[in-house]
């Protein structure tokens, strides 16, 4: 009785949707949201998932921590890699590459960029677009928070830091 009961119920909540919505920018999840079923769903997916959540952002955390201490440590061999500057480097960088995809034509930036990445992105997504007719809309308010969450030390005595790896 117990195993039929518990048949009907899932068949219900997976086969029986009282409203289909559908629409760009989370419309979906909001108006689900917004119904009985929705809220239980969503309640239980929380719970399900909070012991993760909270994994995870306790190791985001101890990331940041240890890379910044480790900037800490270079920061007396190097003024390079003192956090405050690197942080306005990086933000200095975001805004060089975002006004050149703006523009559709990330050659600009390319010095801002990895070789990989500077082609990857003119050749893969840029150029793609604009043969599909597609319009490139790039708007960036503000940065809200850099975190950094690696680094990764290369160098040797001579020139301290010289291909290292930032993670932000």
């Amino acid at each position: 009785m117990k195993n039929k009961i518990y048949n009907i119920l899932v068949f219900l909540l997976l086969f029986y949707p009282t409203f289909a919505f559908a629409g760009p920018g989370g419309k979906i999840a909001r108006a689900v949201a917004e119904t009985f079923w929705g809220k239980v769903i969503f309640v239980g997916i929380t719970i399900f998932f909070l012991p993760l959540i909270i994994y995870m952002l306790l190791k985001e955390h101890s990331a940041k921590k240890r890379v910044i201490n480790d900037l800490k440590v270079l920061a007396r061999v190097s003024p390079d890699f003192d956090w405050i500057k690197l942080r306005k480097r990086i933000q200095d960088c975001f805004y060089r590459v975002h006004a050149a995809w703006e523009k559709s034509d990330v050659s600009e930036a390319h010095e801002w960029m990895t070789e990989w990445y500077w082609q990857n992105q003119q050749m893969v997504y840029l150029d793609r677009w604009e043969r599909d007719g597609l319009v490139n809309i790039c708007e960036v308010d503000k940065i809200n928070y850099i975190k950094p969450i690696m680094f990764s030390f290369r160098g040797d005595e001579k020139k301290p830091g010289e291909g290292s790896e930032l993670v932000f």
